[in-house]
């Protein structure tokens, strides 16, 4: 069985478990012309003692100070990681091929609703990331994504596999969008296996065709969430899931509803086939 893992999710995870990030939220009285310093664990805290300086007249600064761990720690993270996943999956070094994402993305262009991830932080990255990747080429077969991500490599390289064989390849991962790829799965934090049919896949597809990706900053359909979509998709039979979503689309953009699905469709598809454009399903009719 050949184990394809997603890169992208061990380099943040191993990179961030070996540094620590404090806030320092420094402020000057204007009462008694002093400065001082409050120290914060995260973002979120430096935010709200900088709001209570405020309200009592005091203006600060929130500055970050990084802990960073010796490299050497972030790729023990990285060994003992894999090493966990392939003991549990009982595979070898040689069944593994890692995909990480390259630097471009095709959904960069098609993004027009809203920016393609523009709500995260492009600086907010393991201060370790490229000594990892650099250790993941030299000890695993690893391959890097053109113009795509990371997540598209494993879903056409398992999507090929699935068709001969729906137990020759597995995603190790902890992101849900791979749900919508056929074919064996594994949650390396769970560690939990689990198969996942066309049916579950393209029902997966729908789904968030409805709700969207708030992680990509992907909007889906206005005013749908994962309450809503449930009720509106459950009861409806596969074959049937474009029409009742394309319906949906209308009522969410109107004239605009087949422009908006189009791309929401390039946006959240994960590719099964090489250089794949996601299009709406081509309705036949009966004579």
């Amino acid at each position: 069985m050949i184990v394809l893992i997603d890169g992208d999710l061990l380099v943040y995870r191993c990179g961030f478990a070996a540094e620590r990030t404090e806030y320092a939220v420094d402020y000057v009285d204007p009462v008694y012309d002093e400065a001082g310093r409050i120290w914060a664990e995260n973002k979120k805290g430096a935010v709200k003692v900088a709001a209570s300086l405020e309200e009592k007249g005091i203006t600060s600064e929130i500055t970050p100070h990084v802990n960073l761990e010796p490299v050497g720690n972030a790729l023990y993270n990285v060994k003992s990681m894999i090493t966990t996943m392939l003991d549990s999956l009982q595979a070898t070094a040689e069944d593994v091929i890692i995909c990480l994402s390259g630097p471009t993305n095709y959904r960069t262009e098609v993004a027009t609703y809203k920016v393609y991830k523009g709500n995260r932080d492009p600086d907010h990255k393991p201060t370790h990331a490229q000594a990892i990747k650099d250790y993941m080429r030299k000890n695993w077969n690893t391959i890097y994504s053109e113009n795509e991500e990371a997540d598209d490599m494993l879903g056409y390289m398992q999507y090929h596999a699935w068709r001969e064989d729906p137990y020759a390849t597995v995603i190790v991962s902890i992101d849900k969008d791979l749900d919508m790829i056929p074919g064996l799965h594994y949650n390396f934090v769970k560690d939990e296996s689990y198969h996942v049919d066309e049916e579950q896949a393209m029902r997966y597809f729908w789904y968030q065709m409805v709700t969207g990706d708030s992680t990509d900053n992907i909007p889906g359909i206005p005013g749908m969430g994962p309450a809503k979509a449930k009720a509106a998709l459950d009861d409806v039979a596969t074959n049937d899931l474009y029409g009742v979503v394309r319906a949906l689309y209308v009522q969410g953009y109107g004239d605009d509803a087949d422009r908006a699905l189009l791309e929401m469709g390039r946006l959240l598809w994960i590719r099964r086939e090489q250089e794949e454009l996601w299009n709406p399903p081509v309705r036949t009719t009966e004579a």
